[in-house]
């Protein structure tokens, strides 16, 4: 879904980018390395209930270093049909921030 790489390398070649898979049916936060073809999955995630969305590359200021920033997605939890936004680490694709949204806000998915 959209996929998106660091906006500092943009019309140049780059080696990673970052979207959502289908992975079996679940969608995935995934970062792609397009030199090793290793795909590195939010590791968090609960695919169960847990679908995100249009990820945003946020690049750390000041480095040049291709996958050094955040990765921000909406996620809808399925079963409450409630939003949060989710922070991920582009590097580890460890969650660093989860923010909740008022109960009962829902975002569209398109």
């Amino acid at each position: 879904d959209e996929p998106k790489i660091n906006p500092k390398v943009d019309g140049q070649r780059h080696r990673y980018s970052f979207g959502v898979i289908d992975d079996n049916g679940m969608l995935r936060l995934t970062k792609q390395d397009h030199e090793t073809h290793e795909v590195v999955k939010w590791s968090t995630q609960d695919v169960s209930r847990e679908l995100p969305w249009q990820p945003i590359f946020v690049p750390e200021p000041y480095s040049d270093v291709e996958d050094a920033g955040v990765l921000l997605s909406f996620v809808r939890d399925q079963p409450t049909g409630d939003s949060f936004c989710v922070v991920v680490d582009t590097q580890t694709m460890k969650e660093v921030a989860r923010i909740h949204f008022p109960e009962g806000h829902h975002i569209p998915l398109h």
